[in-house]
């Protein structure tokens, strides 16, 4: 029996060869890894050695100038750094590990977790220490590469503010309630703050504002009329400097205004006072018992002078203004007072009724109470003859003297307000007819011898006889002689006859004003005889 043997070959398969490049990868990876981290680690070293020789080089340059520099002036080109500010020191730790070799890495921001491969100068705040000469402190980072952390090293000195100098204050008063503060820089100061006190010596009353920054500010809800002390005091991180000088002003207030003068008419009355600092408007009321001001109430005036319309003729009033600015108002002025005028009654007619009656009439005065009336016979009513007085614009005088001249002045009347004199108006009274007159005698007289031949006349009282005369007849010849006056000698030559002579009389009575009517004639036979 043939026996045959079969050689058999073998090698790695798909499988193993994968596993076996798979772990080739990983312990290359592994090796890798390790190998960055000691990389990183290496960066790390080099990070915190620039630091620390960095901070080194700004304590040194502390120690002969009592101050840091700058961050401008750290952030410069490494030539000029180490030639200006940093003196000595190696310009390549100035380059963080992943820049450029010849560069700044520093800045002057602070380092966050997503800041890239940089160094951080960190000052007091102070735009003094970020763009001008000086810092007062500062604080160095870097990032860790390896754990991603920030890492800081502070400075081993904190200069005080008070050495940076003083402010100088001033205050200005903006309005009512807000005050304006400016001041001059303090170098270093990262801030400021502000103490203000209505008590010069700041025993009271004193509010504090913090972390006031820039070279003013306005202070708000203060007290109007207040008069206001201030100081400020510059502020770094680490101190506070010396208070400023105290500066001081009075906020806006509103005085009380003054009102000058008052005048009146019978139907308005005007106001004047005097203008008040920061007023825009004025409010001007009246009243008529010197407590309701409701019903009269005139705001948003611009002028200094106000005329009240629609008055009451003869009302005294009181007025008061207060002066306005928004909603800021001064107290009332004092009440003053005006009292209107009464017109003077007009167009006063007087018309006779009869020889002894008149009316006197004019035109009704508005809000006129009552009216009084003067009456009297001469012009200039001196003296007078009588008052009265009506509430109607109509009134009657009656037993008044015939013949007369009657002259009325009439005043108007608001309660014990008067009018002054309206014009008189006047008119004449007539005389009535007299009566006719009665012969007195004698009944009889003898020839060739005189005799008083007299009629009685009537005239009214205050008046007197007028052309009083009669006429006589010789009754034998017809002739008539005369008129002759009232009371005189009569004589006749009538030889030896006896006869009858008529007589006829009439006369008329009279005033300075008027003349009455003839009387009628009066008729008497008188016997003359031997």
């Amino acid at each position: 029996m043939r026996h045959t043997i079969r050689r058999i070959t073998s090698g790695f398969t798909l499988v193993e060869v994968l596993i076996v490049v798979a772990i080739i990868g990983i312990l290359a990876t592994i090796s890798i890894i390790g190998y960055s981290k000691i990389q990183a680690g290496a960066r790390d070293t080099q990070r915190s050695t620039s630091i620390t020789a960095t901070a080194e080089a700004l304590e040194k340059y502390y120690d002969q100038n009592g101050e840091y520099p700058s961050c401008a002036a750290l952030t410069k080109s490494p030539s000029v750094v180490i030639a200006t500010t940093l003196l000595g020191l190696d310009p390549t730790v100035l380059a963080a590990p992943r820049t450029t070799v010849g560069t700044n890495s520093f800045t002057c921001n602070s380092l966050t977790a997503s800041s890239g491969d940089v160094f951080a100068y960190v000052g007091d705040g102070s735009s003094t220490c970020l763009t001008g000469t000086s810092c007062l402190q500062y604080t160095l980072q870097y990032r860790e590469e390896t754990t991603g952390n920030i890492i800081s090293l502070q400075s081993r000195h904190s200069t005080q503010i008070a050495t940076s100098g003083i402010a100088v204050l001033q205050a200005a008063t903006l309005d009512f309630t807000q005050m304006n503060l400016t001041w001059t820089a303090v170098p270093n100061a990262a801030s400021y703050t502000i103490q203000y006190s209505p008590a010069a010596s700041f025993a009271s009353g004193v509010v504090t504002q913090t972390n006031v920054v820039g070279l003013s500010t306005t202070v708000h809800g203060l007290t109007s009329g207040t008069k206001y002390y201030f100081r400020i005091a510059a502020v770094s991180p680490g101190s506070q400097g010396n208070w400023s000088n105290i500066a001081s002003d009075t906020l806006w207030t509103l005085s009380a205004p003054t009102i000058t003068s008052t005048s009146a008419t019978a139907v308005n009355f005007t106001a004047t006072w005097s203008t008040i600092s920061h007023a825009i408007t004025y409010t001007a009321q009246c009243s008529t018992d010197n407590s309701s001001w409701t019903g009269c109430n005139n705001q948003g005036l611009t002028a200094t002078t106000f005329t009240f319309p629609n008055a009451i003729p003869g009302t005294l009033y009181y007025i008061r203004v207060q002066a306005v600015n928004g909603s800021f108002l001064s107290p009332w002025s004092s009440s003053v007072t005006a009292v209107t005028t009464i017109p003077a009654p007009t167009n006063v007619q007087v018309v006779s009724n009869s020889a002894t009656q008149v009316t006197a009439s004019w035109t009704a005065v508005p809000n006129a109470q009552t009216y009084k009336i003067e009456y009297a016979y001469t012009t200039n009513f001196s003296p007078l003859l009588g008052t009265a007085s009506t509430t109607s614009p109509t009134i009657v005088f009656s037993s008044l003297g015939q013949g007369q001249l009657v002259s009325v002045r009439v005043y108007a009347l608001i309660g014990t307000a008067s009018s002054p004199a309206s014009v008189p108006g006047s008119s004449v009274t007539p005389i009535n007819q007299p009566a006719a007159p009665t012969y007195a005698g004698p009944a009889s007289f003898t020839n060739r011898v005189y005799a008083i031949v007299n009629y009685q006349s009537y005239c009214p009282a205050g008046t007197s006889l007028y052309n009083g005369n009669f006429t006589s007849e010789f009754t034998s010849s017809g002739a008539y002689y005369g008129p002759h006056p009232f009371g005189y000698n009569d004589w006749w030559d009538l030889g030896s006859t006896t006869v009858n002579v008529y007589y006829w009389g009439r006369y008329q009575c009279q005033t300075a004003n008027t003349t009455s009517p003839v009387s009628p004639d009066s008729f008497t036979t008188i016997n003359v005889h031997f």
